[in-house]
């Protein structure tokens, strides 16, 4: 088993155009790249400011934004982002009221609970904390789905060109020791991939966010901020810091990629022809986007929208799952949107498992 492992492992790496979607992705990120430029004095007039923002605070910056007669200088930004804070509870309490004189649900009475927690009352350079979350659920996104389809797409239609189809046929255990060494194999390969995407991610950011300024000592600042300071959760009803929704990123990445990469798995061994393979695993991935774009369902937030938050790269993504209060009801058990994207994930990725096995048991008496 162990040999039959290393063996397939080897033919995986083998395929030139992994390197090349590799070098092709690392260029056009390096030639696309942005920087976050903020001077030493900005920075350190955030520092003036003490924690959590006070009245007094948003007094004297709303007054001096309002006169219009300040200096341009660093401090400005910090003005604005007090600005912001208070912005931002000024809309969760519109949306409390607007849900206080609507009919009371048992979902309405949790979303209001939830929105009665947040506090954006909280003032830190959130810079890097935001680029890390943006670039996970994009750049690193797409080059995680590139490159497990590209590795992935013809796992089981090579086996006729490298001579394999002829172990399967002459083993006694048919097909069922191959699949599982494909199944470790590919588990072996997305963990690869994930793992290298999110140090990548980490370092580039890094660099994105210090590459002019003396930055550095300011990278571990901004987590402990709350999620709303991100502009796509700026309506999120949940009560998470940036750091603790990092986490949660990274989790449905992790899942999110096993899941994927096993569909892929399933898929190239049903389907012989390797470019239908291929074709078939890209539209799974990349046709929620391209729908969503097309169509700009999400900014309906009708039904069929909501629908495409729960397929496996709008999961990946994350941010859609707590940008508003989606939900499912069960009686009167309300199950948030995180949680039903999580029991998908696991759901998708054993009835994949179980599906492998079943289908290719075939293979054993042949």
């Amino acid at each position: 088993m162990k040999q039959l492992i290393w063996w397939e492992w080897k033919l995986l790496w083998q395929q030139k155009l992994i390197y090349i979607m590799l070098v092709a992705i690392l260029s056009l990120l390096w030639i696309s790249k942005t920087y976050f430029n903020m001077s030493i004095e900005e920075l350190n007039a955030f520092e003036e400011i003490q924690n959590p923002i006070t009245e007094k605070d948003i007094q004297e910056a709303r007054e001096i934004l309002a006169t219009k007669e300040f200096e341009i200088g660093p401090e400005v930004n910090v003005f604005y982002r007090i600005d912001e804070a208070q912005t931002l509870m000024d809309k969760q309490s519109t949306i409390i009221n607007q849900l206080k004189a609507r009919p009371q649900t048992s979902a309405l009475e949790k979303e209001i609970t939830m929105r009665e927690q947040v506090n954006t009352m909280y003032i830190e350079k959130t810079e890097y904390p935001i680029f890390l979350s943006e670039f996970l659920g994009g750049e690193g996104l797409i080059a995680i789905g590139i490159l497990l389809i590209v590795g992935l797409y013809n796992l089981f239609a090579r086996d006729q060109q490298t001579g394999m189809i002829q172990y399967t046929l002459t083993s006694k255990f048919g097909r069922s020791k191959l699949v599982q060494a494909k199944l470790v194999v590919t588990l072996l390969y997305t963990m690869v991939i994930y793992i290298g995407t999110v140090i990548f991610s980490v370092i580039f950011n890094i660099y994105r966010t210090g590459s002019h300024v003396n930055y550095w000592m300011y990278i571990a600042e901004g987590f402990n901020s709350p999620i709303q300071f991100h502009s796509s959760l700026s309506m999120s009803p949940y009560t998470l810091t940036l750091f603790e929704f990092l986490l949660i990123q990274l989790l449905f990445l992790l899942l999110g990629s096993i899941c994927f990469s096993i569909i892929c798995l399933s898929i190239s061994s049903v389907v012989k022809a390797s470019f239908i393979s291929f074709l078939f695993s890209m539209a799974i991935f990349f046709l929620p986007f391209l729908i969503v774009n097309l169509l700009n369902l999400l900014a309906e937030r009708g039904w069929i929208a909501k629908l495409f938050i729960y397929t496996i790269p709008y999961i990946m993504q994350t941010k859609r799952l707590f940008e508003a209060f989606y939900y499912l009801q069960i009686s009167n058990k309300v199950i948030l949107a995180p949680f039903i994207a999580l029991g998908l994930l696991l759901v998708i990725i054993i009835s994949s498992i179980v599906f492998l096995k079943i289908y290719n048991k075939k293979w054993r008496y042949i």
